[in-house]
């Protein structure tokens, strides 16, 4: 009951006000209505270039120093 109040009161006139307008401007709307993998067949195109790694860039850190770089480890010059 709290919380449909809640959304009532608050939540329903918020959402017109913020989320329903930027639906426009949206790459991709996902309403919830459809199977897990048909959403997620949907929403990786868009964000799974943002999850892959960049390429590690090579260390100057064994050069510089003699330290030999841990991979996965970020190398600190001090």
């Amino acid at each position: 009951r709290l919380s449909l109040r809640n959304y009532l009161q608050t939540g329903r006139d918020r959402h017109a006000a913020h989320v329903t307008p930027s639906r426009a401007a949206a790459d991709l709307v996902v309403d919830g209505t459809a199977s897990e993998a048909e959403m997620l067949a949907a929403v990786m195109p868009l964000i799974g270039p943002a999850l892959t790694p960049p390429p590690a860039a090579p260390s100057r850190a064994r050069a510089a120093c003699g330290v030999t770089r841990t991979p996965g480890i970020p190398a600190f010059a001090l």
